[in-house]
């Protein structure tokens, strides 16, 4: 009996002994992190499995971690597409790889961008009279921009502040004063600082004895028909061509001055003596509605309209310069009128076109 038992049991151990045991089934990656820069960029993950495997992105992450070759059978390799990160801020992508039951997740953490704060001009060197200047930013932050406080009575912003590029605009009034002025527009976005300089040298004025020949008030602006400049008197348009700023025709009593954009632009405190000065937009709009169509016509009349070979006097509508470009620089605005129905503060005309100036102040 003890010989069966033993013979049973060596029996059993013999059976066992002759199986073999299933082998597991493989899955690994490599690497098992990236580390992209900020700059976009594509990445190689080796996959290496004897099963089926397929791969995908976390969904948080799918906007700018995308995958190529997203599964496989065997051994197969999975290309990583990173975009650039234009943010402050590390971002973080898990990819899994997942064969029958096993799992296996490869980390990408991208750096975060590199501040940038950079301006097209660090000076800016202004005539004295009103204008304004545009500073380009070039930034992949939020940036806000400020005037030196001793300067903000005559210095002020328009777009004072943006994410990412932009333009802040640099408004100037005239400097009637006899000294020159300066102003610090100081840019900051997050740690970084960009300082913009500006100097505006004092209002140039007319020749000597410049003077109005007749004025009008319409409200509380002062208006003049025509400025006498001995310098520039005799001579009509087509003869002043060496001085431009001196083109003129006489019309009775009364000599108009016309001038060309770019010297509206660039001579506005000249054309006109201090306390004079060439009217903006706004200085037309507040003369619409201070006085009638009628009134202005039976006063100011038609004029002329200045070209090349000569002065054209108008006998149905008059037209007179603002310094006030609109947002295509190559046109101005101009106050129009008929003598009809029209009386327009905001028409505007080619620059090249010669046209009259009445000085305000």
């Amino acid at each position: 009996m003890f010989l069966a038992a033993a013979a049973m049991v060596f029996a059993g151990c013999s059976k066992d002994s002759d199986e073999t045991p299933e082998a597991a089934s493989e899955l690994s990656v490599s690497p098992a992190s990236i580390f992209p820069v900020a700059v976009g960029n594509s990445y190689t993950v080796a996959v290496t499995s004897d099963l089926a495997w397929l791969v995908a992105v976390n969904a948080e992450a799918a906007g700018w971690c995308t995958l190529s070759n997203a599964g496989a059978v065997g051994n197969g390799t999975i290309i990583v597409h990173v975009a650039d990160n234009t943010t402050q801020d590390t971002r973080v992508a898990t990819i899994t790889v997942t064969a029958g039951t096993q799992t296996k997740q490869v980390a990408v953490m991208q750096a975060a961008a590199t501040p940038v704060l950079e301006v097209d001009k660090t000076t800016i060197g202004a005539p004295g009279g009103a204008a304004a200047y545009p500073v380009f930013v070039t930034s992949n932050l939020t940036w806000t921009a400020t005037v030196s406080s001793a300067a903000t009575s005559w210095c002020t912003l328009a777009n004072a502040g943006a994410t990412g590029n932009g333009t802040v605009t640099v408004n100037v009034t005239i400097n009637s004063g006899e000294a020159v002025r300066n102003a610090t527009v100081t840019i900051v976005a997050g740690a970084l600082q960009k300082t913009v300089t500006l100097q505006q040298a004092k209002s140039a004025n007319t020749p000597p004895n410049a003077a109005s020949v007749n004025t009008w008030s319409y409200g509380d602006q002062t208006w003049s028909d025509a400025i006498h400049i001995p310098a520039c008197a005799g001579g009509d348009f087509s003869s002043s061509t060496d001085t431009p700023q001196c083109r003129s025709y006489t019309e009775g009593e009364n000599t108009w001055y016309y001038y060309n954009f770019p010297y509206v632009e660039t001579n506005a405190d000249v054309m006109c003596p201090v306390p004079w000065r060439v009217p903006t937009q706004q200085d037309f709009a507040t003369l619409v509605e201070s006085t009638t169509r009628e009134n202005i016509v039976a006063v100011w009349g038609y004029g002329g309209q200045a070209s090349a070979s000569g002065v054209t006097l108008q006998t149905t509508n008059g037209a007179y310069w603002s310094a006030t470009p609109t947002a295509n620089p190559t046109y101005v605005y101009r106050l129009w009128y008929s003598n009809t129905e029209h009386f327009n503060p905001t028409a505007n005309a080619g620059r090249e076109n010669g046209q009259q100036v009445r000085c305000v102040k």
